[in-house]
């Protein structure tokens, strides 16, 4: 079942409002939910649910709702140690398929939750009361690790610089089994880094850091050849995917005038020595509207620079607003983001080492070679992020907790 979140103003989510009577609660175990496979898609998925059941309040219309979640019993939505795994939540669905996904340590779990209502003026109405709209009990399960897509409160300066994201990147090594590679990188000193995405209700954030033996892309913007030489690339699924849903089998677009196409997939190049120009950089979509479509990224705000790692090492921060992704605003609407939204995705990085032009490999956040056809086949992106509750790392900085089920940041799991 798919959560259709509307957007809910992040203060009003994460600060408690007026206490008013609230909804009836249970959580079904649901347990190991298998995606069904769809053309493309060559490695299973498996993840363990919990599904919250609640009521709606009858006497009022023009609410949605929020799921929450926490290792102690929740008297108070607000608490340090309670976190949002669900928002925006439509009325009248009254459920929400929750993946045991942390940014934390994986392993057992014993889970409470707690659903409160948010009136159409944004106010979050609480009465957290064991046995209506929160858990008596705990309802136990098997976490898994999932890699953030951090929600930045504070936005980070798009300087090359990355102390201001709290949370650590996914790094791709040519010799982990883990990153699939084709072509030829010979070792973590010709093409290896670090790799991330950020979001907020207005942008996408991106960072890459690499290290690079010779930093070549002679490739100009504007056509699909900037991946012919050093770029990062972020395939992403704009859309929340929960976890009994079926990936794309094909690229989608986002077409809002047909339902069957409204989810959009993404392919993003943002060349190694772009420096300041946003013209070095390029996104892929096809669909019925433009059945292939690739141009200079609207509004992009860009900076790579050498930063001293290998011969043509580089880093590369960028700021993409949302609204430039939506290509034709009159069938595409942008992206609303949600916390507890999980993303499809894989990252890229290419290796251009010929002056003369071309790429020399492809290294992948990805297991299978299936990967290769990641450009046109969401299915294979193999991987997938969660758009946590920046509460989870403090609002622009991690936060130490206690070592439980949503305990200390899990640091360099990918």
């Amino acid at each position: 079942m798919r959560a259709k979140l509307l957007l809910v103003a992040l203060v009003a989510a994460l600060v408690p409002g007026l206490v008013l009577a609230q909804t009836e609660i249970a959580v079904e175990n649901t347990g190991v939910v298998t995606r069904p496979t769809v053309d493309g898609q060559v490695l299973p998925e498996t993840h363990y649910v919990h599904t919250i059941l609640w009521t709606d309040d009858a006497a009022v219309t023009g609410e949605t709702y929020n799921v929450y979640v926490s290792a102690e019993r929740i008297t108070d939505v607000g608490a340090d140690n309670v976190y949002m795994v669900g928002s925006g939540i439509a009325e009248g669905q009254q459920a929400y398929e929750y993946a045991l996904l942390t940014p934390f340590a994986a392993g057992a779990v014993a889970n409470y939750y707690a659903v409160t209502r948010v009136t159409s003026a944004g106010a979050e109405r609480t009465s957290i009361t064991a046995g209506s709209n929160a858990t008596a009990s705990a309802v136990t399960g098997t976490a898994e690790f999932g890699q953030p897509m951090y929600w930045f409160v504070n936005e980070p300066v798009i300087d090359g610089e990355f102390g201001d994201w709290p949370f650590t990147p996914v790094y791709l090594d040519p010799t982990s089994p883990d990153n699939f590679y084709g072509g030829e990188i010979t070792d973590p000193g010709d093409m290896s880094g670090d790799v991330a995405l950020g979001i907020n209700d207005e942008n996408l954030f991106f960072m890459a850091r690499t290290t690079d033996d010779a930093l070549v892309n002679a490739i100009e913007g504007g056509t699909t050849d900037i991946w012919k030489g050093d770029a990062a690339e972020w395939y992403v699924s704009l859309y929340d995917l929960r976890p009994s849903e079926p990936r794309h089998a094909t690229m989608q677009w986002g077409n809002e005038t047909d339902p069957s196409k409204a989810e959009p997939d993404y392919q993003i190049d943002i060349a190694g020595n772009a420096f300041d120009d946003p013209i070095r950089s390029c996104v892929y979509a096809s669909s019925a509207i433009t059945p292939t479509y690739m141009e200079p990224l609207r509004g992009l705000e860009v900076l790579t620079k050498l930063n001293g790692q290998g011969e043509g090492g580089w880093s590369l921060e960028a700021m993409m607003p949302l609204t430039g992704l939506a290509q034709d605003p009159a069938v595409i609407e942008p992206y609303d983001p949600q916390i507890g939204h999980i993303l499809g995705c894989t990252y890229a990085l290419a290796d251009g080492d010929d002056p003369t032009g071309g790429r020399q490999g492809q290294l992948f956040w990805a297991k299978d070679a299936s990967v290769n056809n990641a450009w046109n086949v969401p299915a294979s992106f193999q991987r997938e992020m969660v758009i946590y509750d920046p509460k989870v790392f403090g609002e622009g900085g991690e936060t130490n907790v206690e070592q439980r089920s949503w305990g200390q940041l899990k640091a360099g799991s990918n």
